[in-house]
C-alpha cells in the first residue's frame, strides 16, 4: 500500500459526551432523515455497554458538520452516556464523496456467523431471529411478534450461541429437504418450529422431526392430519402466486403443529394478523 494522503492532524480516537454529540447533530445543517428507531437500538448497545470503538469512523467535513454517524451521535444523546469513536475531519466536501457515503456493503448477522466458521450461517441467522422475535413477545405478554428491524446483528450472533448445538441440527435437518420446500415455506420458518420443539423437549424428538419431513414431503398423510392441511393451505398461496409472507407461514406451522402433537384431526387452518400469534402448547 502506498499512502497518498496524510490525516487531517484532528483526526483520531474521542471521547464524545452527550453534550459534545447534541452539539454536533445541532450544527449539521443537511443529513439523511434520522431514524429514531435505529439510534434507540445503538443506544440501547451503549447503555448496556456493548458499544466498542472498533474502528469506524464518525465523518465531519470541513465546516464540523457531521456527513456520517447521526445516528451513533443520537444514540449517545438517548442513552446519556460518553462514547468513544474515531473521528475524520474533511471529507464530503465535494459533491463526489458525498454521494460515495455508504457504498460499502454492510455486515450482516450472517456476515458474522460465516467469519466465526458456523455451517449453513444464513439460515441459522434466521433461524435465530425468529427465536428472538417468538421470546420477545412471550417476554413482553404481546399479541404479536416483535419487528425484525430491532434486532441486530450481535443479538442474533449471541442467541445462536446459546442455542447451539441444537440449532446445528434443526439447520442440517431443514437443508436436507431444501428440494422439497422450495416454493411452499421458508427453511428457515420451518427450522425455527424443529428447534423450539426440540428444545422443549428432546434434540432426537421423534414426533417433530415426523412433522417437518412430513410438511415438506407430503407423505402417509390423510385427510384430517393436520399436515396435509397446513401443505393444501400453503400449496394453494403457491399456485396463485400469492406469496406468503413468513410470519403468517410460521403462524400456520405453530397451530399445525400444536393439532398434530395432540392428534387432534384438522380441515381448515387459517390465521390472519387480526388475530393473536399462536403460541406453542406447553
Amino acid at each position: 500500500m502506498e499512502l497518498v494522503r496524510k490525516p487531517d492532524k484532528r483526526d483520531g480516537v474521542y471521547r464524545i459526551t452527550p453534550a459534545d454529540a447534541a452539539t454536533l447533530l445541532e450544527s449539521t445543517k443537511k443529513q439523511r432523515p434520522l431514524s429514531e428507531k435505529d439510534a434507540a437500538g445503538i443506544a440501547s448497545d451503549i447503555a448496556t455497554d456493548k458499544w466498542v470503538c472498533n474502528g469506524e469512523t464518525i465523518i465531519l467535513n470541513g465546516e464540523g458538520s457531521v456527513l456520517d454517524g447521526q445516528h451513533r451521535l443520537r444514540a449517545c444523546v438517548i442513552s446519556n452516556r460518553q462514547i468513544e469513536s474515531y473521528v475524520v475531519h474533511g471529507f464530503g466536501s465535494t459533491v463526489a464523496e458525498f454521494d460515495s457515503l455508504d457504498q460499502g456493503k454492510l455486515r450482516t448477522a450472517s456476515d458474522r456467523l460465516a467469519i466465526d466458521g458456523v455451517g449453513n450461517y444464513t439460515l441459522q441467522a434466521s433461524i435465530a431471529r425468529w427465536s428472538i422475535r417468538y421470546d420477545l413477545m412471550i417476554t413482553r405478554k404481546s399479541q404479536s411478534l416483535a419487528a425484525s428491524t430491532r434486532i441486530r446483528a450481535h443479538q442474533i450472533r449471541s442467541a445462536r450461541s446459546k442455542l447451539a448445538p441444537q440449532i446445528d441440527e434443526s439447520a442440517k435437518l431443514v437443508m436436507a429437504l431444501g428440494k422439497h420446500l422450495k416454493g411452499l415455506v421458508s427453511a428457515s420458518v420451518l427450522g425455527f418450529v424443529h428447534l423450539r420443539v426440540s428444545l422443549a423437549h428432546s434434540p432426537g424428538h421423534e414426533k417433530i422431526v415426523s412433522f417437518v419431513e412430513s410438511v415438506a414431503t407430503g407423505e402417509g398423510l390423510n385427510k384430517t392430519n393436520a399436515v396435509l392441511c397446513l401443505r393444501n393451505n400453503l400449496i394453494s398461496r403457491a399456485t396463485s402466486q400469492q406469496k406468503t409472507p413468513s410470519e403468517i407461514a410460521l403462524a400456520l406451522c405453530i397451530k399445525a403443529w400444536n393439532a398434530y402433537r395432540n392428534q387432534r384431526p384438522m380441515k381448515r387452518i387459517m390465521w390472519s394478523r387480526e388475530e393473536a400469534f399462536p403460541r406453542f402448547d406447553p
